[in-house]
């Protein structure tokens, strides 16, 4: 393990002997998204809920040391891992674009490690890329509708809906479709990472489909604990997110209203907010724990209240 303070931009970390074998046809490929504690968990499901054979590439993206050495024992343990290391946090396509050069397997699903993949789902979604030659899959409950307005000379606009491929990310993707979009555009944030891969698909003429029968969980883990603030105000940064719309109507000559967006925004904000206050007191009280002065005078100058019996 390269220390922290030491790290390059991108290094990769060991590679099984039999690490991309040829008899695979899947890679997953986990990006944190907005949070380090569910790395772990993610890595430990795939072994779970996946039967086909398969490797798996960890994009990082500047995780803390306590979750390097955890991903570097499931390395150790399982022979089709490896872990590509940044040091700074890293958008989506960003991610996405350091993992795509190591592949060599026909298809691969790119997944949040929020995500949860439920048994036999991977199975079909195979089954579905091969036989209806798709390049894009997009489980049915990741897909999001729009509403878009297109640029036109005169200015009004052609309205219409189109269906991104979700704020999260969750895609199962041909190898040939990703060389195709090229390079994943590394400016764009949740709200618009999605629709502009909807677009580039489009305008390369990727099939794409929502497979109903394949829908994804999420980890319930509702906090955001200490060592997810920072990816976490990465991902939602107000300036970065207000830069990607722009960048996705000068890209594509379509509109969209971050207004639409705002409630969700602060919702964010907000759980972040709440997840620090909640943190904050328990920091206060494994401190007092610790140090063994968990005294009631202590206590009730913080406010608490006792009954007679205490």
């Amino acid at each position: 393990m390269i220390p922290a303070r030491a790290l390059p931009q991108f290094c990769i970390g060991r590679t099984g002997s039999d690490f991309f074998s040829s008899h695979k046809d899947l890679t997953v490929i986990l990006t944190p998204f907005e949070r380090f504690s569910s790395f772990s968990k993610a890595v430990d499901a795939l072994y779970e809920s996946i039967d086909i054979p398969f490797n798996v590439i960890v994009v990082e993206g500047n995780a803390p040391e306590s979750v390097r050495r955890a991903l570097e024992q499931r390395e150790k343990k399982h022979k089709n891992i490896t872990i590509i290391y940044s040091d700074h946090h890293l958008s989506i396509g960003a991610a996405i674009n350091l993992a795509t050069p190591h592949l060599n397997t026909k298809y691969a699903f790119i997944m949040d490690a929020d995500v949860r993949i439920p048994a036999g789902t991977m199975t079909t979604m195979l089954q579905c890329a091969k036989e209806g030659d798709f390049g894009i899959i997009c489980p049915d409950n990741y897909v999001v509708p729009h509403e878009i307005k297109m640029k036109s000379n005169d200015m009004s606009g052609e309205r219409r809906t189109i269906k991104s491929l979700g704020v999260r990310t969750c895609l199962f993707m041909s190898q040939a479709a990703i060389q195709q979009i090229g390079k994943f555009d590394e400016t764009m944030t949740p709200c618009t990472a999605g629709i502009d891969i909807r677009m580039a698909a489009e305008a390369a003429g990727i099939s794409i489909c929502a497979e109903m029968s394949a829908c994804m969980e999420r980890d319930q883990e509702e906090l955001i604990w200490p060592i997810d603030a920072s990816v976490h105000s990465f991902q939602w940064n107000q300036e970065r997110i207000r830069q990607s719309f722009a960048n996705l109507e000068k890209k594509w000559g379509i509109r969209l209203k971050m207004q639409d967006y705002s409630k969700w925004l602060e919702r964010k904000k907000l759980d972040l907010n709440n997840s620090q206050s909640h943190f904050f007191l328990w920091t206060w009280l494994h401190a007092k724990l610790k140090k063994q002065v968990f005294k009631q005078d202590d206590m009730r100058s913080e406010g608490f209240v006792f009954s007679q019996a205490a």
